[in-house]
């Protein structure tokens, strides 16, 4: 009974893939919310790190900087990513969801003892849905001096922001476009 019911839902489902874009070398579908968005409104979801110190997690401002820390000198993770999106000039950047057609949520994870080094997160949202669309994940990888906690951090950010262009270029791709 129950590879039947399986089946069944697996088989309902394949109506709703053509709201979906699927390029033709076979790689999973993007959701055509993601090709046709032009206004993103960007989220900080912050992440209430207790362990390291950047702009918008100042706890223990003052205290000497433990390992896997980031200092106050690197943009936060909301304001590089709204940076990097303006820059590009491939969006409309709004100030409320309901003006959206996507919104960015950006958070970094708190490093965990073991690791010592943040990771960010960023989701691609319906804003009238609320549902993910697509997700991405960067570590800042770890090292021992603070200038390159910094700059590891920054780099992760970087790489987000090029994960982001890259699945807006497939999005764009006239591979994907044609099948929409």
């Amino acid at each position: 009974m129950f590879p039947q019911v399986c089946a069944f839902l697996a088989l309902s489902i394949v109506p709703g893939l053509p709201a979906f874009a699927a390029d033709q070398h076979g790689a999973a579908p993007i959701p055509t919310q993601i090709g046709a968005g032009k206004r993103v409104f960007v989220s900080n979801m912050g992440g209430g790190c207790q362990n390291f110190n950047s702009p918008g997690f100042n706890f223990g401002v003052g205290q000497p900087l433990r390992h896997g820390q980031v200092s106050a000198a690197v943009p936060t993770a909301y304001d590089g990513l709204y940076s990097a999106l303006k820059g590009w000039g491939r969006f409309e950047l709004v100030l409320t969801p309901s003006d959206a057609d996507l919104a960015f949520q950006i958070h970094v994870v708190c490093p965990s003892i073991k690791e010592g080094h943040p990771v960010l997160e960023l989701q691609i949202l319906d804003p009238k849905t609320r549902i993910a669309l697509w997700g991405f994940s960067e570590n800042a990888d770890p090292a021992e001096l603070q200038k390159n906690r910094d700059t590891n951090f920054e780099g992760a950010l970087t790489r987000l922001t090029q994960d982001v262009r890259a699945l807006f270029a497939r999005a764009d791709s006239p591979e994907v476009t044609a099948t929409k």
